[in-house]
């Protein structure tokens, strides 16, 4: 076997390789600085519960350049940091620089006793 053959078959998979692992880094790396702007762009406003359910005011405002609809997922605390429970809002095809404003409820607040609420995830889609 030649020499040039040789460096063919050992440089050829690793060039591809190093390709490969560049064209991910940069698409993930998109995917996740968007998932953070995403975060930036949701704000609690509200945070309160009662005997049945807790409730958080959640107001988004899209800074991305196109429409785009967002999941916001929002974990209920005591005071001592137990997690009480889980909620859900969904806002859809929120415009460019617009904004909106909607509840995450979770059932089962138990007492009147103050709530923490806070963002565990956005999901900008």
């Amino acid at each position: 076997m030649s020499t040039g053959l040789i460096l063919t078959i050992v440089l050829v998979p690793i060039a591809l390789f190093v390709i490969c692992g560049f064209l991910a880094a940069l698409f993930f790396g998109s995917v996740i600085s968007d998932q953070r702007q995403a975060k930036k762009d949701v704000n609690l406003t509200s945070c309160s519960r009662d005997t049945f359910t807790m409730r958080a005011g959640i107001r988004v405002v899209n800074s991305g350049d196109r429409p785009a609809s967002y999941h916001v997922t929002v974990s209920f605390e005591s005071a001592d940091g137990t997690r009480l429970g889980t909620g859900s809002a969904y806002i859809r095809d929120l415009g460019p620089g617009k904004a909106a404003v909607e509840d995450a409820v979770s059932f089962g607040g138990g007492d009147s006793s103050p709530a923490k609420c806070i963002v565990t995830d956005v999901t900008r889609l």
